[in-house]
């Protein structure tokens, strides 16, 4: 009768080392004392290495413990009536070692020629577990619509590939992706894919399938993987016995795209640009971080924060010990300023843009945005209220753990707790965003009770989201592709903005003048960077200057002239001179001065 502590069963390739294997181990410990012999199913179970069977032959011998391979034909090591060791089952065991190993590479090579053949002739799928997006079909890769959930942007795998690439090439990162995904249900590959109701992690834990969580691991590897526009590379790669690659033959195979290839390329410049520029604080709020850039040596500011003070820098400073060090002399920027700058300066374009789409969008379309986002501020209630509780069970654990362990929980709570914080001020935000739905709603409805303007777009009223950090970030990268910022002299700053709709402003202020700066329109103020002067288009005037008697003629060309930045202020009245506004002649005795309105006053506090 068999013994079953004498049992040993090993479910890797015989291939494997003896530590990469758990039962033979267990085997290798035993000696004469506690067993005679050992019967081994066929030779390639105790291993298809013939060097290391050889050795394992050598270990049994010399505990002279005997060894019966039951196939193909029962073979013993030493002879069963008289115990000496038999010289051709030596040979024998020996060959068939080699045959062993002979056999196993015989079939890797016919399973990678089969391989080959399905994924490049057939165009078969080229892995077994389909990337998200993707499911098989008649062995076929192909994209995925089966719905997955009744959220817009979230209906099928396929949505969610698009809605995840389309929002980090808008400013998002992986956690608030991640946030974003895990907040709304999105199931994972993992939970999609299992067919057991648990995934086993270790020996000692695993975890129900529905309870998988995005990370931002996962979401990486969405973003990084070329299958989603079009096309893979694919590896046959060759391998010694200890797994080790000894060549590669390299494939590219195309595939059902899901998303252009002009933006997959651009969420891959901004995981390289996210190493700096990401908004990855809650507790510090930067506006356009990510946006803003060195007018001098092109790196990106990034936020830094100091006694209770926040600026942003340019990136090269961080780079003092590395070799693309550039030195450069840029100033650091007040937070706090040039985010209201920027504000002030492309709050009235947000308004003009959501006018447009108020007269472009129908009703149902807001109507189907708006149960959106009540879904979604339902997910974030949810969300935060396993957080309470999670919060709650640690609590509990603190009173009865060593202070060192409860330091950790309490650290723990209090991450819990900024958390639960981040969703309260999205859900704050999201309401906020029904409103302004709301609102696009009652207008359309109702398109007697407002007016239009003179290019006929709905005129909205204020938007009242100067106070939401949230939707003032939305609102300002729906709106600004890049801005630069210059360090003129010791007082004076220029910022140079690039709206996405095509227009360029010039924001030019002077620390002197603590409230109010210039917004000036491209068009009309023209900045070189390299010579640091604004072309300043001019008008033809008739009449006399000094009376202020004069006409504009409508139909005289504009003329330009350069002016410096402190020339530029000056002739605002933000900064004080002696001089007059500046006026010239041109060669006709005709007196020119600057068209009004090629300038506004904002506020910088």
């Amino acid at each position: 009768e068999l013994i079953e502590k004498y049992i040993f069963k090993d479910k890797v390739s015989g291939l494997k080392k003896e530590s990469d294997r758990e039962d033979l181990p267990k085997l290798l410990k035993l000696t004469k004392d506690q067993i005679d012999i050992v019967y081994i199913w066929e030779i390639s179970r105790l291993s298809r290495d013939p060097i290391y069977f050889e050795e394992l032959i050598l270990h049994f011998k010399q505990r002279g413990i005997n060894l019966c391979f039951l196939r193909p034909t029962p073979l013993y090591l030493f002879d069963v009536e008289t115990g000496s060791e038999d010289l051709i089952t030596g040979l024998a065991l020996s060959i068939f070692s080699k045959f062993a190993l002979f056999e196993i590479q015989q079939k890797n090579q016919r399973q990678k020629r089969g391989k080959i053949y399905s994924v490049l002739e057939k165009e078969n799928t080229y892995t077994y577990k389909p990337p998200y997006g993707y499911k098989k079909v008649n062995k076929k890769l192909t994209v995925n619509n089966d719905p997955i959930s009744d959220i817009t942007g979230f209906r099928s795998e396929k949505e969610v590939v698009t809605s995840i690439f389309e929002m980090y090439a808008s400013g998002k990162t992986l956690r608030q992706l991640m946030n974003v995904l895990n907040e709304n249900k999105i199931k994972t590959r993992s939970a999609s894919f299992l067919k057991k109701d648990q995934l086993q992690v270790n020996e000692h834990t695993s975890i129900d399938k529905d309870k998988i969580k995005w990370s931002r691991r996962s979401i990486n590897a969405i973003l990084t993987n070329t299958v989603y526009c079009g096309y893979k590379e694919i590896n046959f790669n060759e391998r010694d016995k200890n797994r080790v690659i000894t060549d590669t033959n390299k494939h590219t195979i195309e595939t059902q795209s899901i998303i252009s290839k002009d933006l997959f390329l651009k969420v891959q410049d901004q995981l390289k640009l996210n190493i700096s520029v990401a908004n990855k604080a809650y507790k510090n709020e930067f506006l356009i971080r990510g946006l803003l850039y060195c007018g001098f040596c092109g790196d990106p500011y990034v936020g830094s924060g100091s006694k209770g003070r926040n600026y942003y820098v340019c990136a090269d400073r961080t780079k003092r010990r590395s070799n693309t060090f550039k030195n450069c002399r840029n100033s650091s920027i007040n937070n706090e300023i040039i985010d209201n700058l920027i504000w002030n300066s492309i709050k009235g374009y947000y308004k003009v843009k959501i006018s447009k789409e108020t007269k472009d969008i129908d009703i149902t379309n807001i109507e189907r945005k708006i149960y959106d986002l009540k879904v979604s501020i339902e997910n974030k209630k949810q969300y935060s209220e396993d957080y309470k509780k999670q919060q709650l069970r640690i609590s509990k654990q603190i009173a009865n753990v060593p202070d060192d362990i409860g330091y950790n929980l309490t650290k723990e709570i209090n991450s819990i707790e900024i958390e639960r914080k981040r969703l309260q001020t999205e859900i704050n935000a999201l309401h906020k965003q029904i409103s302004i739905y709301n609102d696009q709603l009652e207008a359309i409805k109702d398109e007697e009770a407002v007016s239009f303007n003179s290019k006929g777009n709905l005129i909205v009223k204020d938007l009242n989201i100067d106070e939401d950090f949230i939707l003032k970030q939305e609102a300002v990268k729906s709106i600004i592709q890049r801005i630069d910022f210059y360090k003129y002299d010791t007082d004076t700053r220029i910022i140079h903005i690039d709206l996405k709709t095509g227009y360029k402003l010039n924001v030019l202020y002077s620390l002197k003048s603590s409230k109010t700066a210039l917004s000036l329109i491209d068009q009309y103020y023209s900045f070189n960077k390299e010579t640091f002067t604004f072309k300043k288009s001019l008008t033809k005037i008739r009449g006399n200057y000094e009376t202020g008697d004069y006409k504009v003629n409508p139909d005289s060309e504009l003329s330009y002239i350069e002016e410096t930045p402190l020339q530029t202020l000056q002739n605002a009245g933000l900064i004080k001179s002696d001089k007059p506004k500046s006026f010239f002649l041109n060669p006709e005795n005709e007196k020119i001065t600057r068209l009004p309105l090629f300038f506004e006053l904002i506020q910088i506090n």
